[in-house]
């Protein structure tokens, strides 16, 4: 007989486990444990410099960490266990296969200048091997509609504006159907009338139940949709729970310096 699925047992979306990152003399993560569970939004958010958007990177292996590792989906991400037990990089093409599992929107959005928004988003299935390219293109045309460009498929990125492109790079991100999406300040390079624009697509995938994990300093929004708010300040997890106990009753002083200077 099959054992019930709880959460117990079904593997976490994220699991970070002591992961310290540094450039030369500079600790930028310094010990970072979270866990992220599927269908969660996680919220982070703290001062500028604080190791967010490295956080980022090394979840996805665009960054290395000096000590310990990452795993999605219960898979280690950019390692394998060797004899010993200890972690061996993995070669590159198995660490883009990984990589084509984890959804990553920019905050520059990062779009192909030569391609329209329909060979944006349908680009990376037929890159690898998931989809032939008309069935990529079906795709495309179907998540560009969900994200409310679905009249401009045709239009190359410099016809678009930033919340435009911006809506196009969530749309790539969700091409492969990754286990899990993560946002590095999404909104940062956008003109603050077409913030909303962009905010309201990442609501829209917050009730969906796809795992996001958001880096964002927009402390409403966050309010709004995240499961939990990680506050992060040098290189370490200082706070971390509920909207309502991290916004509203901060346990930490240094949470408490930063909100009061944000909100």
């Amino acid at each position: 007989m099959t054992a019930p699925t709880t959460p117990e047992t079904v593997p976490a979306a994220l699991e970070v486990r002591d992961v310290h990152k540094w450039y030369g003399t500079h600790r930028v993560l310094d010990g970072i444990d979270l866990t992220v569970r599927p269908g969660e939004v996680t919220v982070v958010i703290g001062p500028s410099g604080s190791g967010k958007s490295t956080l980022l990177r090394v979840v996805n292996h665009l960054e290395k960490p000096e000590i310990g590792h990452v795993s999605v989906g219960g898979e280690l991400i950019g390692v394998r266990r060797g004899t010993g037990g200890r972690l061996k990089e993995l070669g590159e093409r198995a660490i883009l296969a990984q990589r084509s599992r984890i959804g990553f929107v920019f905050q520059d959005f990062n779009l192909f200048p030569h391609l329209t928004a329909l060979d944006n988003v349908a680009a990376a299935p037929v890159a690898t091997g998931r989809l032939g390219r008309p069935e990529a293109r079906g795709l495309a045309r179907e998540l560009l509609t969900r994200v409310g460009l679905g009249d401009r498929t045709g239009a190359y990125p410099r016809q678009l504006s930033g919340g435009q492109q911006q809506r196009v790079a969530i749309a790539r991100a969700l091409a492969l159907r990754p286990g899990i999406i993560l946002f590095d300040e999404p909104t940062s390079a956008l003109d603050p009338e077409l913030v909303g624009e962009v905010l309201s697509v990442i609501k829209d995938l917050a009730t969906s139940g796809t795992t996001l994990v958001i880096v964002t300093h927009e402390i409403g929004f966050a309010r709004e949709v995240a499961d939990r708010i990680v506050f992060i300040d040098g290189g370490r997890i200082v706070e971390q729970g509920p909207p309502a106990e991290v916004l509203d009753r901060p346990r930490h002083e240094r949470t408490r310096d930063f909100l009061a200077r944000v909100l």
